[in-house]
């Protein structure tokens, strides 16, 4: 069995090499493929044990490994949650721990003692990484975070079960014949494998989602792409269908952008786009859905909202961008905003995002720094005139 565990934390190591290669900016990868490592290198000296049962160093350095190995863990799970670790604690850790074996070794050799020792401080390290997993806000790999937190709470109870049991079965060594040893390795090679199965998902689906971020989200403004958005428009027009959910929508468009390119460099441009979404973003509501459409434009869906609420919120930011200058105050600037809800101004999404377009286009030519509501679907053929009256009616 300690074989059988050992080669399993090598190939899982072997994972992990080959994961880091890939994704080599995630931090605590290489820690934990570290710890990997020393796990394997334990078993090998429990291994080696069996034919050279007196050789007190294999008896020394396993168990310093093994505690080690946990520790490592430990720090690379903080570190690729993104959690910060009391470094000089754990090294101070492992000198306590390294002072312990070597005094119930080498000058008081006692083996009860010494598995007390690395039941306590491995428990202990255990406890706390699920804790921190548990607490770990990173949606993107939640699920198999709990998974490997739930693995290592089991591995606890265990090895605290072992400590309280140990005395009462007189065992004497690791190798002594009973049924304490044998399901003590028994339990370490399956909660190995799975710790390590579970943070290689971890690894695995972190990876996905960021894969999965970076294909809806523009690189500029963090924001939804185009992409992205039209997912989402064509889940709000299912809904409808089978809910009757109305939903509304606002095209916006920076006003005079090139001339701001122009005057203050395309760098500026940037540093514009970055601040407005950033604006767009905390003046929404929870649950609204903000993308960069286009160019300087974007494209805003409400859910569960109606035409009159739609140009509150329109106004809201329309004003909110005007009150907040770019880079520092240096660089003032204004929205123009186009309004429209699902069935009231089209029957497809295809069409009222065309009728919110129009009605961009109408703020534009009424005077820039306005929002317009689009046209609704009956009046559409109609022959209007484009008049300041027209936004305050949704029904136009």
């Amino acid at each position: 069995m300690s074989l059988v565990v050992s080669v399993s934390s090598l190939l899982h190591a072997l994972v992990l090499i080959f994961l880091g290669s890939i994704v080599y900016r995630y931090r605590g990868l290489k820690i934990y493929t570290v710890g990997t490592i020393l796990s394997a290198a334990t078993f090998l000296f429990f291994l080696i044990r069996w034919f050279y049962p007196n050789l007190l160093v294999l008896r020394f350095l396993g168990n310093v490994f093994l505690t080690t190995s946990r520790i490592f863990y430990f720090f690379g799970i903080s570190r690729f949650i993104n959690r910060n670790e009391f470094q000089f604690l754990w090294v101070m850790l492992i000198g306590i721990e390294i002072v312990l074996q070597f005094y119930f070794t080498y000058i008081n050799s006692n083996f009860l003692a010494r598995n007390i020792s690395v039941i306590l401080v491995v428990g202990f390290v255990q406890i706390l990484t699920c804790i921190y997993l548990f607490s770990s806000r990173q949606r993107s790999f939640s699920k198999t975070a709990y998974f490997t937190a739930f693995i290592l709470i089991i591995d606890s109870f265990f090895l605290f079960f072992r400590a309280i049991v140990i005395p009462f079965f007189n065992v004497r060594h690791l190798f002594h014949s009973n049924i304490v040893n044998a399901t003590t390795f028994f339990l370490m090679f399956v909660t190995d494998h799975l710790r390590n199965s579970g943070f290689t998902m971890m690894v695995i689906q972190r990876l996905y989602g960021d894969l999965e971020s970076r294909a809806n989200l523009d690189f500029l403004t963090q924001t939804f792409n185009r992409r992205a958005m039209n997912g989402y428009l064509s889940q709000e027009e299912e809904r409808f269908i089978k809910n009757d959910k109305i939903f509304s929508l606002i095209l916006l468009d920076i006003d005079r952008f090139k001339q701001i390119n122009d005057t203050y460099g395309h760098d500026s441009g940037d540093i514009v786009l970055k601040h407005i979404s950033k604006l767009l973003e905390c003046h929404l509501r929870e649950g609204d859905f903000l993308s960069r459409w286009g160019g300087e434009e974007f494209l805003i869906l409400l859910p569960n909202t109606d035409c009159q609420n739609a140009f509150a919120i329109a106004e809201r930011l329309r004003q909110c961008v005007a009150n907040n200058p770019s880079a520092n105050g240096t660089i003032a600037h204004t929205i123009s905003l186009g309004v429209g809800t699902f069935q009231q101004h089209a029957q497809t999404v295809k069409d009222l995002i065309i009728a919110v377009d129009k009605a961009l286009y109408r703020a534009k030519k009424m005077g820039r720094n306005k929002a317009m509501i689009a046209i609704t679907a009956s009046a559409s053929n109609a022959n209007m005139k484009d008049n300041v009256n027209d936004n305050l009616s949704c029904t136009d």
